[in-house]
Protein backbone atom coordinates (compact mmCIF):
# COMPACT_ATOMS: atom_id res chain seq x y z
CA UNK A 1 0.00 0.00 0.00
CA UNK A 2 3.02 2.57 1.35
CA UNK A 3 4.40 1.83 -2.14
CA UNK A 4 1.35 2.45 -4.00
CA UNK A 5 0.84 5.57 -2.38
CA UNK A 6 4.60 6.42 -3.14
CA UNK A 7 3.78 6.01 -6.64
CA UNK A 8 0.72 7.52 -6.78
CA UNK A 9 2.40 10.77 -5.38
CA UNK A 10 5.54 10.68 -7.66
CA UNK A 11 3.23 10.54 -10.94
CA UNK A 12 1.19 13.51 -9.56
CA UNK A 13 4.05 15.87 -8.36
CA UNK A 14 5.73 14.91 -12.36
CA UNK A 15 2.20 15.67 -14.07
CA UNK A 16 1.98 19.08 -11.94
CA UNK A 17 6.09 19.89 -12.50
CA UNK A 18 7.10 19.60 -9.42
CA UNK A 19 10.03 17.38 -10.05
CA UNK A 20 11.55 20.47 -12.39
CA UNK A 21 11.34 22.62 -9.00
CA UNK A 22 13.75 23.30 -5.99
CA UNK A 23 13.46 21.89 -3.11
CA UNK A 24 12.16 24.86 -1.61
CA UNK A 25 9.24 24.87 -3.17
CA UNK A 26 7.02 22.52 -2.16
CA UNK A 27 6.73 24.11 1.29
CA UNK A 28 6.39 27.82 -0.17
CA UNK A 29 3.17 25.94 -2.43
CA UNK A 30 1.73 25.21 1.24
CA UNK A 31 2.14 28.54 2.48
CA UNK A 32 0.41 29.80 -0.30
CA UNK A 33 -2.42 27.01 -0.42
CA UNK A 34 -4.05 28.12 3.03
CA UNK A 35 -3.22 31.82 1.64
CA UNK A 36 -5.42 31.39 -0.78
CA UNK A 37 -7.84 29.46 1.01
CA UNK A 38 -8.77 32.42 3.19
CA UNK A 39 -8.31 34.70 0.68
CA UNK A 40 -11.07 32.90 -1.42
CA UNK A 41 -13.01 32.82 1.48
CA UNK A 42 -13.07 36.92 1.84
CA UNK A 43 -12.92 37.46 -2.07
CA UNK A 44 -15.89 35.58 -2.66
CA UNK A 45 -18.67 35.96 0.35
CA UNK A 46 -17.80 39.33 1.35
CA UNK A 47 -19.08 40.62 -1.41
CA UNK A 48 -22.28 39.07 -1.04
CA UNK A 49 -22.53 39.76 2.82
CA UNK A 50 -21.78 43.60 1.99
CA UNK A 51 -24.89 43.41 -0.85
CA UNK A 52 -27.49 41.94 1.72
CA UNK A 53 -26.15 44.39 4.72
CA UNK A 54 -25.99 47.48 2.27
CA UNK A 55 -28.14 46.23 -0.13
CA UNK A 56 -25.97 47.50 -3.14
CA UNK A 57 -23.53 47.10 -4.74
CA UNK A 58 -20.95 49.84 -4.78
CA UNK A 59 -20.60 49.03 -1.28
CA UNK A 60 -18.12 45.72 -2.76
CA UNK A 61 -16.79 48.61 -5.07
CA UNK A 62 -15.39 50.78 -2.51
CA UNK A 63 -14.24 48.01 -0.46
CA UNK A 64 -11.90 46.64 -2.98
CA UNK A 65 -10.86 50.14 -4.06
CA UNK A 66 -9.30 50.59 -0.64
CA UNK A 67 -7.95 47.12 -0.64
CA UNK A 68 -5.96 48.01 -3.63
CA UNK A 69 -5.01 51.27 -2.78
CA UNK A 70 -3.77 50.40 0.93
CA UNK A 71 -1.84 46.80 -0.47
CA UNK A 72 0.30 48.94 -2.51
CA UNK A 73 1.09 51.43 0.22
CA UNK A 74 1.93 48.03 2.69
CA UNK A 75 3.94 46.44 -0.06
CA UNK A 76 6.85 49.51 0.74
CA UNK A 77 6.69 48.08 4.14
CA UNK A 78 6.58 44.23 3.17
CA UNK A 79 9.90 45.27 1.33
CA UNK A 80 11.75 47.61 3.81
CA UNK A 81 10.92 44.07 6.63
CA UNK A 82 12.58 42.10 3.90
CA UNK A 83 15.69 43.66 3.86
CA UNK A 84 15.95 45.04 7.45
CA UNK A 85 14.64 41.03 8.55
CA UNK A 86 13.23 38.79 5.95
CA UNK A 87 10.75 38.09 3.39
CA UNK A 88 9.19 35.38 5.77
CA UNK A 89 9.01 37.47 8.62
CA UNK A 90 6.98 39.90 6.25
CA UNK A 91 4.41 36.72 5.86
CA UNK A 92 4.51 35.62 8.97
CA UNK A 93 3.31 39.23 10.22
CA UNK A 94 0.85 39.10 7.75
CA UNK A 95 -0.58 35.83 8.63
CA UNK A 96 -0.66 37.53 12.32
CA UNK A 97 -3.20 40.44 10.44
CA UNK A 98 -5.31 38.25 8.63
CA UNK A 99 -6.02 36.19 11.67
CA UNK A 100 -7.02 39.65 13.87
CA UNK A 101 -9.29 40.68 10.86
CA UNK A 102 -11.14 37.26 10.46
CA UNK A 103 -11.17 37.39 14.12
CA UNK A 104 -12.99 40.97 14.02
CA UNK A 105 -15.24 39.15 10.58
CA UNK A 106 -16.10 36.67 13.25
CA UNK A 107 -17.07 39.25 16.06
CA UNK A 108 -18.68 42.34 13.67
CA UNK A 109 -20.56 40.24 11.38
CA UNK A 110 -24.10 42.16 11.65
CA UNK A 111 -21.74 45.17 11.45
CA UNK A 112 -19.80 44.76 8.82
CA UNK A 113 -21.26 47.90 6.95
CA UNK A 114 -20.31 50.27 9.71
CA UNK A 115 -16.98 48.88 9.96
CA UNK A 116 -15.93 48.21 6.17
CA UNK A 117 -13.28 50.87 5.73
CA UNK A 118 -11.54 49.73 8.89
CA UNK A 119 -11.49 46.04 8.03
CA UNK A 120 -10.54 47.09 4.41
CA UNK A 121 -7.97 48.51 5.43
CA UNK A 122 -6.42 45.51 7.20
CA UNK A 123 -7.12 43.37 4.93
CA UNK A 124 -4.88 45.36 2.55
CA UNK A 125 -2.04 45.92 4.79
CA UNK A 126 -1.97 41.81 5.57
CA UNK A 127 -2.28 41.53 2.00
CA UNK A 128 0.21 44.04 0.86
CA UNK A 129 2.70 42.00 3.67
CA UNK A 130 2.24 38.79 2.06
CA UNK A 131 1.78 39.55 -1.45
CA UNK A 132 5.44 41.13 -1.78
CA UNK A 133 7.79 38.47 -0.10
CA UNK A 134 5.48 35.93 -1.67
CA UNK A 135 6.80 37.77 -5.18
CA UNK A 136 10.49 37.94 -3.69
CA UNK A 137 10.08 34.27 -2.30
CA UNK A 138 9.05 32.56 -6.08
CA UNK A 139 11.78 34.50 -7.74
CA UNK A 140 14.43 33.30 -5.57
CA UNK A 141 12.93 29.95 -5.34
CA UNK A 142 12.98 29.53 -9.07
CA UNK A 143 14.27 30.38 -12.14
CA UNK A 144 13.90 31.74 -15.42
CA UNK A 145 13.73 28.10 -17.00
CA UNK A 146 11.19 27.05 -14.52
CA UNK A 147 9.80 29.90 -13.64
CA UNK A 148 6.45 29.50 -15.60
CA UNK A 149 5.80 26.20 -14.78
CA UNK A 150 5.85 27.41 -10.60
CA UNK A 151 3.61 29.94 -11.26
CA UNK A 152 1.09 26.87 -13.31
CA UNK A 153 1.48 25.21 -9.98
CA UNK A 154 0.51 27.65 -8.37
CA UNK A 155 -2.35 28.33 -10.60
CA UNK A 156 -3.43 24.48 -10.07
CA UNK A 157 -3.67 24.86 -6.47
CA UNK A 158 -5.67 28.20 -6.88
CA UNK A 159 -8.04 26.33 -9.11
CA UNK A 160 -8.65 23.60 -6.28
CA UNK A 161 -9.09 25.58 -3.73
CA UNK A 162 -11.71 27.50 -5.89
CA UNK A 163 -13.40 24.84 -6.86
CA UNK A 164 -14.02 22.99 -3.62
CA UNK A 165 -13.86 25.97 -0.92
CA UNK A 166 -17.06 28.01 -2.22
CA UNK A 167 -19.43 25.40 -3.23
CA UNK A 168 -18.88 24.28 0.08
CA UNK A 169 -19.51 27.46 1.44
CA UNK A 170 -22.20 28.52 -0.20
CA UNK A 171 -24.20 25.51 1.05
CA UNK A 172 -23.41 26.29 4.53
CA UNK A 173 -24.08 29.89 4.86
CA UNK A 174 -27.45 28.83 3.10
CA UNK A 175 -28.13 26.29 5.49
CA UNK A 176 -27.62 28.30 8.84
CA UNK A 177 -29.10 31.50 7.34
CA UNK A 178 -30.17 32.70 11.09
CA UNK A 179 -28.02 35.66 12.69
CA UNK A 180 -25.70 35.46 9.48
CA UNK A 181 -24.48 32.22 11.39
CA UNK A 182 -23.31 30.47 8.08
CA UNK A 183 -21.32 33.35 7.27
CA UNK A 184 -19.62 33.27 11.04
CA UNK A 185 -18.76 29.11 10.09
CA UNK A 186 -17.07 29.94 7.21
CA UNK A 187 -14.93 33.06 8.81
CA UNK A 188 -14.02 30.77 11.75
CA UNK A 189 -12.47 27.85 8.79
CA UNK A 190 -10.88 31.31 7.30
CA UNK A 191 -8.97 31.81 11.22
CA UNK A 192 -8.33 28.30 11.32
CA UNK A 193 -6.43 28.07 7.88
CA UNK A 194 -4.88 31.38 8.83
CA UNK A 195 -3.11 29.76 11.84
CA UNK A 196 -2.15 26.33 9.63
CA UNK A 197 -0.81 28.85 7.02
CA UNK A 198 1.35 30.57 10.33
CA UNK A 199 2.74 27.06 11.43
CA UNK A 200 3.71 26.21 7.84
CA UNK A 201 5.20 29.68 7.29
CA UNK A 202 7.77 28.63 10.29
CA UNK A 203 9.60 25.65 7.81
CA UNK A 204 10.03 28.45 4.87
CA UNK A 205 13.59 28.29 3.53
CA UNK A 206 15.59 31.27 4.78
CA UNK A 207 17.12 33.50 1.93
CA UNK A 208 20.46 35.37 2.02
CA UNK A 209 20.48 39.30 3.16
CA UNK A 210 22.43 41.23 0.69
CA UNK A 211 21.71 44.21 2.17
CA UNK A 212 19.63 45.22 5.48
CA UNK A 213 19.19 49.00 3.97
CA UNK A 214 16.37 49.51 1.97
CA UNK A 215 16.81 50.29 -2.10
CA UNK A 216 13.98 52.51 -3.20
CA UNK A 217 17.21 55.10 -5.07
CA UNK A 218 17.89 52.21 -6.55
CA UNK A 219 14.97 50.99 -7.76
CA UNK A 220 14.07 53.92 -8.92
CA UNK A 221 16.82 54.21 -10.68
CA UNK A 222 16.84 51.44 -12.73
CA UNK A 223 12.68 52.89 -13.61
CA UNK A 224 14.94 55.53 -15.37
CA UNK A 225 17.62 53.59 -16.93
CA UNK A 226 16.32 50.73 -18.17
CA UNK A 227 12.93 50.67 -20.71
CA UNK A 228 11.88 47.02 -19.74
CA UNK A 229 11.02 48.16 -16.30
CA UNK A 230 8.85 51.03 -17.25
CA UNK A 231 7.36 48.59 -19.77
CA UNK A 232 6.83 46.23 -16.54
CA UNK A 233 4.57 48.76 -14.42
CA UNK A 234 2.93 49.80 -17.99
CA UNK A 235 1.83 46.37 -18.60
CA UNK A 236 0.77 45.46 -14.50
CA UNK A 237 -1.03 49.24 -14.85
CA UNK A 238 -2.89 47.97 -18.20
CA UNK A 239 -3.67 44.20 -16.71
CA UNK A 240 -5.22 45.92 -13.44
CA UNK A 241 -8.34 47.61 -15.85
CA UNK A 242 -9.64 44.68 -16.16
CA UNK A 243 -8.30 42.04 -13.45
CA UNK A 244 -8.91 44.21 -10.77
CA UNK A 245 -12.62 44.33 -11.28
CA UNK A 246 -13.13 40.72 -12.72
CA UNK A 247 -11.94 39.47 -9.61
CA UNK A 248 -15.06 39.78 -7.91
CA UNK A 249 -17.43 41.47 -10.73
CA UNK A 250 -19.03 38.80 -12.44
CA UNK A 251 -20.05 36.90 -8.93
CA UNK A 252 -21.20 40.43 -7.65
CA UNK A 253 -23.49 40.66 -11.20
CA UNK A 254 -24.75 36.66 -10.50
CA UNK A 255 -25.79 37.58 -6.91
CA UNK A 256 -27.66 40.97 -8.11
CA UNK A 257 -29.18 38.45 -10.63
CA UNK A 258 -29.99 35.73 -8.10
CA UNK A 259 -29.10 35.97 -4.22
CA UNK A 260 -28.27 32.90 -3.54
CA UNK A 261 -24.80 32.24 -2.07
CA UNK A 262 -25.14 28.57 -3.09
CA UNK A 263 -25.33 29.58 -7.23
CA UNK A 264 -21.97 31.87 -6.66
CA UNK A 265 -20.65 29.23 -4.94
CA UNK A 266 -21.44 26.78 -7.70
CA UNK A 267 -20.16 29.55 -10.07
CA UNK A 268 -16.68 29.93 -8.11
CA UNK A 269 -16.40 26.07 -8.18
CA UNK A 270 -16.80 25.71 -12.38
CA UNK A 271 -14.88 28.78 -12.70
CA UNK A 272 -11.92 27.36 -10.49
CA UNK A 273 -11.86 23.72 -12.68
CA UNK A 274 -11.87 26.04 -15.30
CA UNK A 275 -8.59 27.80 -14.07
CA UNK A 276 -7.02 24.45 -13.07
CA UNK A 277 -7.22 23.36 -16.46
CA UNK A 278 -5.60 26.56 -17.76
CA UNK A 279 -2.50 26.61 -15.55
CA UNK A 280 -1.81 23.06 -16.46
CA UNK A 281 -1.97 24.32 -19.80
CA UNK A 282 -0.07 27.64 -19.72
CA UNK A 283 2.58 25.71 -17.44
CA UNK A 284 2.60 23.26 -20.22
CA UNK A 285 3.01 25.38 -23.69
CA UNK A 286 3.56 28.74 -22.98
CA UNK A 287 7.45 30.16 -22.99
CA UNK A 288 9.13 32.73 -22.95
CA UNK A 289 9.19 33.66 -26.48
CA UNK A 290 5.33 32.70 -26.40
CA UNK A 291 4.03 35.16 -23.87
CA UNK A 292 2.68 38.37 -25.71
CA UNK A 293 1.30 36.03 -28.67
CA UNK A 294 -0.58 33.73 -25.95
CA UNK A 295 -1.99 37.18 -24.55
CA UNK A 296 -3.16 37.88 -27.99
CA UNK A 297 -5.02 35.06 -28.43
CA UNK A 298 -6.72 35.33 -25.02
CA UNK A 299 -7.76 39.14 -25.21
CA UNK A 300 -9.37 37.98 -29.29
CA UNK A 301 -11.18 35.07 -27.37
CA UNK A 302 -12.63 37.11 -24.85
CA UNK A 303 -13.47 39.92 -26.68
CA UNK A 304 -15.60 37.54 -28.36
CA UNK A 305 -17.51 35.99 -25.25
CA UNK A 306 -17.87 39.37 -24.32
CA UNK A 307 -19.42 40.53 -27.37
CA UNK A 308 -22.10 37.33 -27.17
CA UNK A 309 -23.34 38.66 -23.69
CA UNK A 310 -25.37 41.56 -25.90
CA UNK A 311 -27.60 38.46 -27.09
CA UNK A 312 -28.91 37.84 -23.46
CA UNK A 313 -27.51 38.69 -19.86
CA UNK A 314 -28.86 36.57 -17.10
CA UNK A 315 -27.85 34.27 -14.69
CA UNK A 316 -27.02 30.88 -17.22
CA UNK A 317 -25.17 33.24 -19.44
CA UNK A 318 -23.10 35.39 -16.41
CA UNK A 319 -22.04 31.48 -15.55
CA UNK A 320 -21.03 30.33 -18.60
CA UNK A 321 -18.82 33.40 -19.37
CA UNK A 322 -17.49 33.36 -15.76
CA UNK A 323 -15.59 30.08 -16.99
CA UNK A 324 -14.79 31.42 -20.25
CA UNK A 325 -13.10 34.04 -18.89
CA UNK A 326 -11.55 32.14 -15.96
CA UNK A 327 -9.52 30.00 -18.58
CA UNK A 328 -8.45 32.81 -20.68
CA UNK A 329 -7.64 35.33 -17.78
CA UNK A 330 -4.96 33.10 -16.66
CA UNK A 331 -2.88 33.69 -19.80
CA UNK A 332 -2.74 37.31 -19.41
CA UNK A 333 -2.14 37.33 -15.79
CA UNK A 334 0.28 34.98 -16.01
CA UNK A 335 2.32 35.91 -18.71
CA UNK A 336 2.35 39.84 -17.45
CA UNK A 337 3.62 38.54 -13.71
CA UNK A 338 6.02 36.12 -15.26
CA UNK A 339 7.29 38.92 -17.40
CA UNK A 340 8.01 41.15 -14.84
CA UNK A 341 10.06 38.55 -12.46
CA UNK A 342 12.35 38.25 -15.59
CA UNK A 343 13.14 41.98 -15.21
CA UNK A 344 13.42 42.37 -11.79
CA UNK A 345 15.95 39.44 -11.16
CA UNK A 346 18.06 39.76 -15.25
CA UNK A 347 20.70 40.96 -13.42
CA UNK A 348 22.39 41.72 -9.75
CA UNK A 349 21.80 45.15 -9.80
CA UNK A 350 18.36 44.35 -10.11
CA UNK A 351 18.14 41.87 -7.99
CA UNK A 352 19.35 43.89 -5.26
CA UNK A 353 16.36 46.24 -4.83
CA UNK A 354 13.76 43.01 -5.86
CA UNK A 355 11.15 44.20 -3.10
CA UNK A 356 11.19 47.71 -4.06
CA UNK A 357 10.81 46.82 -7.15
CA UNK A 358 7.68 44.65 -6.82
CA UNK A 359 6.56 46.95 -4.17
CA UNK A 360 6.48 50.19 -7.51
CA UNK A 361 4.71 47.35 -9.17
CA UNK A 362 2.38 46.69 -6.96
CA UNK A 363 1.45 50.75 -7.42
CA UNK A 364 0.73 50.52 -10.72
CA UNK A 365 -1.24 47.34 -10.29
CA UNK A 366 -3.17 49.38 -7.78
CA UNK A 367 -3.62 52.31 -9.73
CA UNK A 368 -4.97 50.31 -12.41
CA UNK A 369 -7.16 48.30 -10.66
CA UNK A 370 -8.98 51.31 -8.91
CA UNK A 371 -9.41 52.91 -12.47
CA UNK A 372 -11.18 49.95 -14.08
CA UNK A 373 -13.70 50.07 -11.15
CA UNK A 374 -13.93 53.41 -11.50
CA UNK A 375 -14.83 52.96 -14.97
CA UNK A 376 -17.77 50.32 -14.16
CA UNK A 377 -19.00 53.02 -11.56
CA UNK A 378 -19.51 55.64 -14.59
CA UNK A 379 -21.41 53.49 -16.78
CA UNK A 380 -25.05 53.32 -16.53
CA UNK A 381 -26.50 50.13 -14.01
CA UNK A 382 -27.98 48.47 -16.83
CA UNK A 383 -27.53 44.96 -18.97
CA UNK A 384 -25.78 47.02 -21.86
CA UNK A 385 -24.19 49.47 -19.53
CA UNK A 386 -22.59 46.58 -17.58
CA UNK A 387 -21.56 44.47 -21.24
CA UNK A 388 -20.03 48.01 -22.46
CA UNK A 389 -17.71 48.26 -19.57
CA UNK A 390 -16.09 44.97 -19.69
CA UNK A 391 -16.05 45.49 -23.35
CA UNK A 392 -13.70 48.43 -23.04
CA UNK A 393 -11.47 47.05 -20.24
CA UNK A 394 -11.05 43.86 -21.74
CA UNK A 395 -9.93 45.27 -25.54
CA UNK A 396 -7.10 47.10 -23.19
CA UNK A 397 -5.34 44.02 -22.72
CA UNK A 398 -4.19 44.01 -26.17
CA UNK A 399 -1.52 46.76 -24.75
CA UNK A 400 -0.52 44.33 -22.16
CA UNK A 401 0.37 41.76 -24.84
CA UNK A 402 2.58 44.91 -26.70
CA UNK A 403 4.64 45.86 -23.50
CA UNK A 404 5.50 42.10 -22.99
CA UNK A 405 6.70 42.25 -26.41
CA UNK A 406 8.73 45.01 -25.72
CA UNK A 407 9.74 43.58 -22.65
CA UNK A 408 11.58 40.67 -24.31
CA UNK A 409 12.94 42.51 -26.96
CA UNK A 410 14.60 44.86 -24.01
CA UNK A 411 15.52 41.40 -22.16
CA UNK A 412 17.65 39.96 -25.66
CA UNK A 413 19.04 42.96 -26.22
CA UNK A 414 20.45 43.27 -22.57
CA UNK A 415 21.69 39.77 -22.60
CA UNK A 416 23.53 40.13 -25.96
CA UNK A 417 25.13 43.52 -24.22
CA UNK A 418 26.09 41.25 -21.59
CA UNK A 419 28.01 38.41 -23.84
CA UNK A 420 29.22 41.25 -25.66
CA UNK A 421 30.72 43.10 -22.48
CA UNK A 422 31.86 39.99 -21.22
CA UNK A 423 33.83 39.01 -23.94
CA UNK A 424 35.65 42.37 -24.14
CA UNK A 425 36.44 42.50 -20.61
CA UNK A 426 38.60 38.95 -20.95
CA UNK A 427 40.59 39.65 -23.88
CA UNK A 428 43.16 41.23 -21.86
CA UNK A 429 43.22 38.53 -19.62
CA UNK A 430 43.35 36.03 -22.65
CA UNK A 431 46.31 38.11 -24.41
CA UNK A 432 48.10 37.71 -20.82
CA UNK A 433 48.34 34.29 -20.49
CA UNK A 434 49.05 34.06 -24.33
Amino acid sequence: MKIILRRISQRSAEFLGFDRMGEAYPIFTKVYTFLWLYSTLETVFMNTLLIRLTGNSDSVMYYKMIIYVVTAVAMHGSALIAHRLSPVHSIRLSAVLYGIMYLFLFILTDYLGVYMPYLAVLSGVACGLYWCSHNILLTLYTTERNRDIGVGILGVINGIITLLIPIVSGFVITAYPNNYLGYRIMFGVGFASVIMQFIMSLRLYPVEHKTREPQFRLALSLVRQRKSVRFVFCSEFIRGFREGTFLFFLNTLLFEFVSDERLVGLNTFLTGAASIVAAWVYGRIVAAHLRGKFVVIATSLLMGATFCLFFGLNSVSIVIYSIVNAFLQLFVVNASSVSSFAVFTQDEKARFCLGESFAFREVSLALGRVVGIYVVVLFPKTPTGYISAMLLLTVTQYLVALCIRVIRRELSLFEQQQITGASVNQEPLEDAQR
